[in-house]
């Protein structure tokens, strides 16, 4: 047996797996590498070994082999002007990104979008000193400006959840098919006056560098509803949700009209907790008196009193999936793989009912 007779003390590099089976180093990488160029019982006995010592190659050894960091950027929104993106949402994303990428034993780097706002000083961030990441997966709406910064990278990128939809290289949500089964589950219940509480749709003025706050979904969940009001021969009626202090007199308002809608589909779980809150102040029980389906979902919904009615969709599975393309363009740097619209939706929730009679 190859090295046989020999004891094994402080095996922790591979110069130390050399000398114990009496080889050169090279022998040794490609045994670990699983290298054609090494006889399979040789290459068996070493990555026994280095199992059995608890051996791992140095990163940055391997990076300087291959040319390579295995390492994958994850772009997030930046913290201190969006810290609503930041949360369950996506850190849902990034645990399905992480899952996938680390059985194939990358790691994943937190971008932030500042970070890619470089120039040609001294300041210049180190994304683009260095090669310090082999690809970048944006989860993030981008200005004209930070596409650009991006494009500087060099890398592979693929978009989840983040505007563009192209046809290649993009994850995202079926936005539409959400909205459409809000709106369908209510009108089945028999609701007719169904209200959508939407979100603003222009973001704050602010500068060409930094990121734009408003999220695609907004125009596209608003088009959908009216589009499937309108199938069903359904009034639509829009009300913008623009902050809590600003929104909860006019929703009290509407809740006190005679006619006052039945029930009510919200862009997001925070318009829908505003809702519920107005709701309580005008004595007003949910569902009985008026139903609710967000658009949207989070982990922490599920907690929640009555449990909020919502539109769920599995964020990790998105992750994953988006993972799963940067490794294919890594693998095949030519080609961009094929976008992934998902559609698979389901509600849940106890705020919403057949109305009141």
């Amino acid at each position: 047996m190859l090295g046989s007779g020999r004891v094994a003390t402080n095996v922790h590099t591979q110069r130390s797996l050399a000398k114990l089976f009496g080889v050169s180093r090279v022998t040794v990488q490609r045994a670990l590498s699983g290298h054609p160029y090494v006889n399979e019982e040789i290459r068996a006995e070493i990555q026994a070994a280095a199992k059995k010592h608890g051996y791992r190659p140095h990163a940055n050894a391997r990076s300087l082999r291959t040319g390579q960091t295995h390492a994958i950027g994850v772009l997030l929104f930046n913290v201190r002007t969006a810290k609503w993106v930041v949360g369950p949402v996506f850190f849902e994303y990034l645990a399905g990104i992480t899952d996938r990428l680390v059985e194939q034993e990358y790691k994943t780097i937190v971008v932030r979008d500042w970070q890619l706002a470089g120039d040609e000083g001294n300041r210049t961030p180190i994304l683009f000193r260095e090669r310090a990441m082999d690809g970048l997966i944006c989860t993030h709406p981008t200005t004209p400006l930070l596409a650009q910064f991006i494009d500087k990278l060099n890398v592979p990128v693929i978009w989840l959840d983040s505007g563009h939809h192209e046809e290649r290289g993009t994850v995202s949500r079926d936005e539409a098919c959400a909205t459409r089964l809000a709106v369908e589950t209510l009108a089945g219940l028999g609701h007719r006056k169904i209200v959508y509480l939407d979100k603003p749709g222009s973001g704050p003025s602010k500068p060409a560098d930094k990121a734009y706050v408003v999220h695609h979904s907004v125009t596209e969940r608003r088009a959908a509803y009216q589009a499937v009001m309108g199938e069903r021969n359904l009034d639509p009626k829009c009300m913008v949700a623009s902050a809590y202090e600003e929104t909860i007199g006019p929703l009290k308002e509407l809740l006190a009209q005679s006619d006052r809608p039945t029930a009510c589909i919200c862009y997001s779980t925070n318009e829908a907790f505003w809702l519920l809150s107005a709701c309580i102040a005008m004595g007003l029980s949910v569902p009985k008196a008026l139903s609710i389906i967000a658009l949207d979902d989070n982990a922490s919904i599920a907690d929640s009193w009555p449990e909020l009615g919502r539109i769920s969709f599995d964020r990790y599975a998105m992750g994953r999936c988006a993972a799963e393309m940067m490794l294919e363009r890594l693998e095949n740097k030519t080609v961009v793989p094929p976008s992934l619209n998902f559609a698979k939706h389901q509600i849940l929730g106890s705020t919403f009912a057949h109305p009141s009679s």
